[in-house]
């Protein structure tokens, strides 16, 4: 399994998670609270890939980076309010569907040639 692209995928949620479970705390708090859950993260991966273990240590540094990138993302797009908690995304409006584009037409029947002895009956359908 490739660690490197696993524990960097992570760095979004454990971000909105650290903000909406700990949302009392502090900006140290929070970065505390994402560290240590990027421990925990990474000491799973060490278990699970000991062999990678060099791999999954820078790994989980570049991680501790993108952590402190999408937090400054995402604070600079307006999803994390200013104090910290994650801004309501309102729901998107689906597009209306068009019944009549989407539903198939029934086939027309076709007849159907039935073998009988010496002869071919055409049976309707």
């Amino acid at each position: 399994m490739n660690w490197i692209q696993l524990l960097l995928s992570l760095a979004p949620y454990i971000v909105v998670g650290v903000e909406k479970i700990h949302a009392d705390l502090s900006g140290a708090g929070k970065k505390q609270a994402a560290n240590d859950a990027l421990t925990i993260a990474t000491a799973a991966a060490l278990q699970a890939d000991p062999a990678d273990a060099a791999i999954t240590q820078t790994a989980s540094q570049l991680t501790g980076m993108v952590i402190d990138a999408t937090v400054s993302d995402l604070k600079a797009k307006g999803v994390l309010t200013s104090g910290g908690a994650v801004a309501p995304t309102p729901a998107p409006v689906p597009a209306p569907v068009s019944t009549q584009a989407s539903l198939p037409t029934a086939p027309e029947p076709q007849p159907a040639l039935v073998a009988s002895p010496g002869l071919y009956n055409v049976v309707p359908a």
